[in-house]
C-alpha cells in the first residue's frame, strides 16, 4: 500500500516556487548571494522528487568528492530528519549515498574522478553545488554523461557568481549570462551532439538573503558591512552578481582586526598541545607555535610564538624544538606547507623535510598532519577570512608574534585572490608567518568552517 506523504507549501520559499515546476527546463541555474536558501530549497525539491517520481536515480556532484558529505548530502539528512522522513531514506557514508525505500537514490560523484560520474548508468539527473568551481572541461563531462533510457535528465546548478580573473572571460557566464543583463530569465541553447543538434532549456533564478526570511540579522549585518570594508566582496556575497576584484588595496585577510584578534592573552601553556606550523623557504623557515583546544567555554585557537629558523635549516629546526620546547613534542602535532612532503635536506638523504622532522624529534607518523597539497589562495582566502568572522576565539599574540600580526595586516592579493609575492625584498610580498597561519586553519579548521556554514545557510 502506498503511503501518503505531506509537505507543507509554507516549507518552500516564495521566490523559489516556480521551480517545482521543471518540466520543460532541461538546467535550472540558481545563483546569488550567500545565504539566500538556494541549497536548502533545492534539497527540498530533490526529497520530494525522491518520494514521488517513479525513476529517480541523481547524482550529486561537486568539484572534490570529499566535500560532498558535508554539503548536498548533509542538508538532505537535514531535510529528512525535520520533516520526519527517516523511515523512507538511508544515508551511507561508505559508499556515499541515499536510498529511499522505492527504490530511488542520491549518489555522490566528484569530478576530481570524472570517469566516476561517465559510469552512473540512466541517470535522472544531477545537482551541482558550488557550480563556479567546474572548469569548462568538468561541464563537458558532466551533461555528455547524462544520458538516460529512462527520460529526460535535470540539472540543477547551484553557485555564488564568482570566478578567478574576469567573468567575462569565464565559460560559465560566457555560455549562459553574456546574451543578457537580466538576472533572472529562461532562455534556450543550441549544443552539438554526436553528429546532431540539440536544443536545451535553460533558467536563471537570482536571489539574495533579503529574500531569505531565515537569514539572521547577525548575518544579515555581515554582508551590509561588506559594503565598506569590501565592495568586491559586498557585489558578489551580498548582491549575488558578477564582480571584477580590484587589483591594488586588496588585503588577503580582509577580516582580520587588530582589536579583535590581537591580545596578550594567547600565551605558551603547559596544559595544552601544541600545534606547530611550517613554512619552507630558502631564506629562512618561518615556524608559529599555536594552541588549538575545546573547553566548557567553547572552541579557541591562539597562535602564541614565531620562530625564525635562518638558512632554512632543518637541523637547525630541530634543534631550536628540543632545545626550548621539548616539553610539548611528545605530544605535539605539525603541520604546514605541503611542499615539505617531498623537500630534501641533501642529495644524500632523501627523506622529505617533514619526514626528516618526524624522526629528528621522534615523533610518531600520526603526529605529523599535513594535506596532500596546499588549497589555491582563491579558496583558502575564502576560508581564512570566514573563520576570522566567526570562529569564537582566534587571537594572535603581538608582543611574541610581531611578523605574523604585520603579515595578517598587510599582505595583498592580485585580482585572482592570489598572494602577491613577485617581490621578496617588499616585507608585504613575504607572507612567510601568515601562511603558518592559512596552513594550520586549513588542517585542522576546515571541518569547523564547514560545519558553521552548513549551520548559517
Amino acid at each position: 500500500m502506498a503511503t501518503k506523504v505531506r509537505i507543507p507549501e509554507e516549507a518552500f520559499l516564495p521566490v523559489y516556487q516556480h521551480l517545482r515546476d521543471d518540466s520543460t527546463i532541461d538546467i535550472d541555474f540558481i545563483y546569488g548571494s550567500r545565504d539566500s536558501g538556494k541549497s536548502r530549497d533545492t534539497a527540498q525539491r530533490l526529497v520530494v522528487k525522491c518520494l514521488s517520481e517513479p525513476y529517480f536515480r541523481h547524482i550529486l556532484a561537486r568539484k572534490t568528492f570529499n566535500t560532498i558529505k558535508d554539503s548536498q548530502w548533509q542538508v538532505i539528512k537535514d531535510v529528512v530528519d525535520e520533516w520526519g522522513l527517516g523511515d523512507f531514506f538511508t544515508f551511507t557514508q561508505n559508499p556515499l549515498a541515499i536510498n529511499c525505500v522505492n527504490g530511488n537514490k542520491f549518489l555522490a560523484r566528484g569530478f576530481d574522478d570524472p570517469q566516476q560520474i561517465k559510469s552512473i548508468q540512466n541517470p535522472s539527473g544531477a545537482w551541482v553545488e558550488e557550480g563556479n568551481q567546474l572548469t569548462a572541461e568538468d561541464w563537458i563531462v558532466l551533461i555528455t554523461s547524462l544520458r538516460s533510457n529512462k527520460g529526460r535528465t535535470k540539472i540543477d546548478f547551484t553557485f555564488n557568481p564568482e570566478c578567478e580573473g574576469d567573468y567575462e572571460d569565464f565559460w560559465l557566464w560566457k555560455e549562459y549570462f553574456s546574451h543578457t543583463e537580466d538576472l533572472s530569465f529562461t532562455a534556450t541553447k543550441e549544443i552539438s551532439f554526436s553528429g546532431s543538434i540539440h536544443t536545451i532549456t535553460y533558467r536563471a533564478t537570482h536571489t539574495t538573503y533579503l529574500q531569505n526570511p531565515y537569514c539572521t540579522p547577525q548575518r544579515a549585518a555581515v554582508y551590509e558591512d561588506l559594503r565598506k570594508s569590501n565592495p568586491y566582496f559586498y557585489r558578489v556575497y551580498a548582491l549575488g552578481l558578477w564582480g571584477k576584484p580590484a587589483v591594488g588595496n586588496n588585503p588577503f585577510a580582509v577580516h582580520y582586526e587588530p582589536l579583535k584578534h590581537e591580545s596578550l592573552d594567547a600565551v605558551l601553556s603547559r596544559d595544552k598541545i601544541l600545534t606547530i606550523s611550517i613554512d619552507f623557504n630558502l631564506i629562512k623557515f618561518a615556524v608559529s607555535l599555536q594552541h588549538i583546544w575545546r573547553d566548557a567555554r567553547g572552541e579557541h585557537h591562539h597562535i602564541v610564538k614565531e620562530l625564525d629558523v635562518p638558512g632554512g635549516s632543518i637541523p637547525a629546526l630541530i634543534t631550536l624544538l628540543w632545545d626550548a620546547y621539548d616539553y610539548w613534542l611528545p605530544t605535539c602535532q605539525v603541520t604546514g606547507d605541503s611542499s615539505g612532503n617531498n623537500g630534501q635536506i641533501s642529495v644524500e638523504d632523501q627523506r622529505s623535510n617533514f619526514e626528516s622532522i618526524r624522526l629528528g624529534l621522534k615523533l610518531a607518523k600520526t603526529q605529523i598532519v599535513v594535506p596532500s597539497k596546499n588549497p589555491l589562495h582563491k579558496v583558502n582566502r575564502t576560508d581564512v577570512n570566514y573563520f576570522l568572522q566567526f570562529f569564537p576565539d582566534f587571537k594572535i599574540n603581538p608582543k611574541t608574534c610581531p611578523e605574523t600580526c604585520w603579515d595578517m595586516r598587510a599582505v595583498q592579493c592580485d585580482n585572482r585572490g592570489t598572494i602577491i609575492k613577485t617581490d621578496r625584498k617588499d616585507k608585504s610580498q613575504r607572507a612567510d608567518y601568515m601562511d603558518t597561519v592559512r596552513y594550520s586553519i586549513n588542517t585542522f579548521q576546515k571541518d569547523w568552517i564547514e560545519r558553521d556554514r552548513r549551520i548559517r545557510k
